[in-house]
């Protein structure tokens, strides 16, 4: 990302999808103006880090939900925590039954 690409989205509106494991919840629409707190914040942080361009920054989805115009679907709730797994590296998964025979990598 970089001061180029960033005039670019300033020119058009955003839509924003959210999705509960595979399910669309709600679609929001946000106007540039509403989106110009990130813009000037990635272009100063662009300059102060010496014009190296960013990797994909994200825009959170309260933000979202604060300042976009919920046109489908209804807000999601956030309440709800997604269960974090942890893995073990050393030792592998078993083989999921939709893998097609392939089993993980070896470690």
């Amino acid at each position: 990302m970089n001061p180029v690409i960033i005039a670019k989205y300033r020119q058009v509106p955003w839509v924003f999808a959210v999705y509960r494991d595979i399910s669309l919840q709600s679609v929001y629409l946000l106007e540039p103006d509403d989106l110009e707190f990130y813009f000037t914040k990635w272009e100063e942080k662009w300059h102060a880090d010496g014009e190296k361009d960013i990797n994909n920054p994200k825009i959170p989805i309260k933000y979202v939900m604060a300042h976009g115009k919920l046109i489908h679907g209804t807000a999601p709730d956030l309440s709800v925590k997604r269960k974090k797994t942890t893995t073990n590296k050393r030792k592998p998964k078993a083989t999921p039954p939709d893998a097609a025979g392939f089993g993980p990598d070896e470690v």
